[in-house]
C-alpha cells in the first residue's frame, strides 16, 4: 500500500492564459511487485489520484478537481543496495480513468459548485518516471517514492480548443508486505 502528497498543475500552451496554479491533493492505493532478478522488477499500481488546478479566467477564480483511478505498470531498476538500504529508478506508462470532476467558481465574493464530469474526457494516457528509496524490515519493506507524471490528453471534453494537460509531482510513503 502507498499514499502521499500529489502536487498537480497542468502543462500546455494555455497555462498562462488561465493563470494556472498548482493544487496540493492526495494519492493513495496499492501495488504488486514481481522481481525478475536482483536488479530488475515490474511493479503494477492502482492509485486513486486527485488532480486539478487553481486558476483565473476573465474576472472569475476557480478550482478544477478531477478524481482518477490511475493504473501504472513500471519497470524498476535497482541502482543502490547498501547498508540494508536500496534505491531504484523506474519508468512506465500511465492509464487514468476519470471517476469524478467538479468546478468551484468564485466571482464577486460568492462561490458556486458545478458537477463537470460530463465535460471532462473519461480517460487520460501518459507516463511516469521516478525514484524510490527503501528499507527492509523483516519480511516487509518501507519506502519513499518520488515521481513525475504527465498526461498526453487535454481533459477538456467540450468543443473548446484548450491546451492544458495533467501533470503532477507525487511524494508517497509505501509499505510492501512480503518479500518477492
Amino acid at each position: 500500500m502507498k499514499g502521499g502528497l500529489l502536487i498537480s498543475g497542468p502543462s500546455g500552451g494555455d497555462r498562462d492564459a488561465y493563470k494556472v496554479e498548482s493544487l496540493n491533493t492526495l494519492s493513495f492505493g496499492g501495488f504488486y511487485r514481481y522481481t525478475f532478478s536482483n536488479i530488475i522488477s515490474l511493479q503494477t499500481e492502482l492509485l486513486y489520484a486527485h488532480k486539478g488546478a487553481k486558476g483565473m479566467y476573465n474576472s472569475s477564480e476557480g478550482q478544477i478537481d478531477i478524481w482518477y483511478l490511475d493504473f501504472v505498470p513500471s519497470l524498476q531498476c535497482r541502482i543502490l543496495d547498501k547498508h540494508r538500504c536500496f534505491g531504484c529508478l523506474y519508468a512506465g506508462p500511465m492509464y487514468c480513468l476519470r471517476m469524478d470532476a467538479g468546478l468551484k467558481s468564485e466571482f464577486g465574493g460568492s462561490a458556486r459548485f458545478y458537477d463537470i464530469k460530463s465535460s471532462v474526457k473519461p480517460n487520460d494516457y501518459g507516463y511516469v518516471i521516478g525514484a524510490k528509496l527503501g528499507l527492509p524490515s523483516g519480511s516487509n519493506e518501507f519506502g519513499v517514492d518520488v515521481r513525475y507524471s504527465s498526461g498526453f490528453i487535454a481533459p477538456d471534453g467540450t468543443d473548446r480548443d484548450v491546451d492544458l494537460k495533467n501533470r503532477a509531482i507525487t511524494v508517497m510513503l509505501e509499505m510492501y508486505f512480503g518479500k518477492d
